[in-house]
């Protein structure tokens, strides 16, 4: 085949969040050439915490990062789960050892978790261009040409293969399948980052309070700090967009938690949070393919999903590590010809799709059952499920959601 050389082994990656990071990383260790470009002008400290589960930091440990992770975040030693009223449905600590070097779950700051991913990239000698906003693509499936990225501002990068790392809005995703806008799951959450509570805190464990159409959820994002998010129904749809919560709206929010008598941390939270901020929770029905020709959509581009679950970041990462286990397969220094690519990439699809698909319609079941009325028979299904559950079926359940399906030949 006809193939520029300086195109060979080379991948672009457009956004710089999660994916985008950990995907450089994977690709830069089997000799690709990577280039990340980024729309913002800057990373700033913005953003709330992020749930990191097992799978996700098996995927940060294949990069070296996941000590840097644990010292920076917050390990988590159980779960609970409790009615505002003040009844407790289930609690359980971890088993013993599952806590420290290898817990289930680390809470971080987006913009802890962005710091450290961003300072491993520059690192590994991978460069980032910033305010770099994606317009088209081009070649995508020419057959003996490379991909050419276009951006707002004219310039034009080919490469051998390029990743749509873009988030919930991807530009690429809607560039390759047209506009189909994500649907809102009719949830609004208000999420917040406060000093740990003094005197009764929570302990550093994930806390859940079911209250009368309302959710709460909090753990610890550092040493100093809870991460907490409060979900609510909304009759409007919200957009999904990180937007700082008005005087007015927090003194709303405020009201509807101060009777919590059970949990007077919930209000002190409310009342002591340093940034405030609201979003509207969406997803979007799966696609039937994730690449077209030489572009590959990964992560939130390719299956957003709401955050009951805490798989959002998780399966984004477990994206990353399918695509290293498929390049493993080839040679980075040899062209790869469109057919090659459609194979590789058609297995990528078939194969997450089927598992994203499952946790994307799981997490909208669990905010429904999450936001219901108190009085509802939904509400007391899972009540009695959670009265029911042990620890070592949470347990059980936990690591089969982190059971990561790789390439046949590689697994």
């Amino acid at each position: 085949m006809t193939f520029e050389k300086s195109f060979i082994g080379t991948a672009t990656i457009i956004g710089l969040g999660v994916a985008g990071p950990v995907l450089a990383l994977r690709l830069k260790s089997l000799g690709w050439n990577v280039k990340i470009y980024e729309k913002v002008e800057e990373i700033k400290d913005v953003g709330g915490s992020l749930c990191l589960a097992r799978n996700g930091l098996q995927a940060l440990a294949s990069v070296g990062l996941v000590d840097e992770i644990i010292r920076t975040g917050a390990p988590m030693t159980g779960a609970m789960h409790a009615t505002t009223e003040g009844e407790t449905l289930f609690r359980h600590d971890f088993s013993s050892g599952e806590t420290t070097t290898s817990p289930f779950f680390v809470g971080i700051k987006r913009s802890g978790l962005q710091r450290i991913l961003v300072e491993a990239v520059r690192a590994a000698g991978i460069p980032v261009f910033f305010g770099k906003s994606f317009a088209t693509v081009e070649g995508h499936s020419d057959a003996d040409t490379g991909v050419t990225a276009v951006f707002a501002d004219g310039e034009r990068v080919v490469s051998q293969l390029l990743f749509a790392c873009d988030g919930l809005h991807s530009a690429v995703r809607k560039n390759l399948f047209g506009e189909d806008r994500p649907a809102f799951t009719g949830l609004t959450q208000t999420i917040g980052l406060s000093p740990i509570p003094s005197g009764r805190n929570m302990g550093p464990r994930m806390v859940n309070v079911y209250g009368n159409s309302l959710h709460f959820i909090t753990y610890r994002a550092d040493s100093s700090l809870q991460s907490w998010a409060v979900t609510s129904r909304s009759e409007t749809e919200d957009r999904e967009s990180w937007k700082a919560v008005s005087l007015d709206q927090a003194a709303q929010l405020l009201r509807k938690v101060e009777p919590w008598k059970n949990f007077p941390q919930v209000a002190e939270l409310v009342r002591t949070s340093d940034r405030l901020m609201q979003v509207g929770l969406y997803d979007r029905p799966p696609l039937t393919k994730w690449n077209v020709g030489r572009v590959i959509l990964v992560g939130d581009a390719a299956h957003p999903t709401s955050p009951h679950l805490g798989q959002g970041a998780n399966q984004a990462m477990e994206d990353c590590s399918y695509i290293h286990a498929l390049l493993a397969r080839i040679d980075s220094k040899v062209a790869l010809d469109l057919a090659s690519i459609n194979d590789l990439f058609r297995q990528y699809s078939t194969d997450r799709i089927e598992r994203t698909s499952l946790l994307v319609k799981g997490a909208r079941a669990q905010g429904e059952s999450r936001v219901c009325d108190s009085a509802s028979d939904m509400a007391a299904a899972r009540d009695r499920q959670l009265r029911a559950m042990t620890g070592d079926e949470l347990e059980s359940t936990l690591r089969k959601l982190w059971t990561e399906k790789l390439p046949d030949s590689i697994s």
